[in-house]
């Protein structure tokens, strides 16, 4: 298994016993005799025979807390705590009844504050499609834009994205000008604020994150098509 991560993994570039230096230069340390990241947000560490994997996807956890979960997991495989699995079902229960309730897209953002937040009158009423809600523009040229909402897994989606985008701008850089920078998500700015818990620009769309509900708007093209866009998410999450 280790090997076949070993294949595969995008983050981890060095490993020894004990230790994984990360490819952005930090360095992790634990008891393992190997370990392994796996996509954006999975630790892998092996002892012996035995593998702990610990995916933090789905939540703001860091590779190095994940690094020290694994870590504590891995003293305890011999001598497990006398935990009973059933006993966090009721607060399970309980923390799903919080979430946001999954609804029409279109629900979200009326048409009037669709107008407001595009800066622009619209041709029609707002359209489902799927988990889309499709705003299209009266004016010519300006098109339509769409804004998506996945009800759960959002944590998960917003950091693979951002993972995926900063492993497509090193494929591109290859063979490149090594002076030039690779492809990166927008840099942090005023657009990235807003009633949510974390935002980010990648390629033509905007991603923000609540509660496990993941906004996206797009496409758009600039500033102020990104700024309509940013708008458009605001105004969804305001909701809830």
């Amino acid at each position: 298994m280790m090997r076949m991560y070993g294949a595969v993994q995008n983050l981890a570039d060095q490993h020894m016993k004990g230790v994984l230096k990360l490819a952005n230069g930090s360095q992790l340390t634990g008891g393992w005799d190997e370990a392994r990241v796996v996509t954006c947000c999975t630790f892998v560490a092996l002892h012996g025979d035995q593998a702990v994997t610990v995916d933090v996807s789905g939540s703001n956890a860091t590779l190095e807390q994940a690094a020290k979960m694994a870590d504590a997991a891995l003293k305890r495989i011999g001598m497990p705590l006398p935990v009973d699995a059933a006993e966090g079902i009721a607060a399970a229960i309980a923390r799903e009844a919080t979430r946001p309730a999954e609804r029409n897209p279109c629900s979200l953002v009326s048409r009037a504050e669709a107008e407001a937040a595009l800066g622009t009158t619209l041709a029609t009423d707002p359209v489902v499609d799927g988990s889309k809600c499709d705003y299209t523009s009266s004016e010519r040229f300006v098109g339509a834009i769409s804004l998506g909402v996945s009800w759960r897994n959002g944590y998960a989606q917003f950091r693979q994205h951002a993972a995926t985008a900063v492993d497509v701008g090193k494929v591109f850089a290859l063979g490149a000008d090594s002076s030039q920078p690779t492809a990166q998500p927008v840099a942090a700015d005023s657009l990235l604020v807003g009633p949510w818990e974390s935002a980010q620009v990648v390629q033509d769309q905007y991603y923000a994150v609540k509660k496990d509900v993941l906004i996206t708007a797009g496409s758009f093209m600039g500033r102020k098509q990104l700024e309509h866009a940013r708008n458009l998410v605001a105004a969804a999450m305001s909701k809830f």
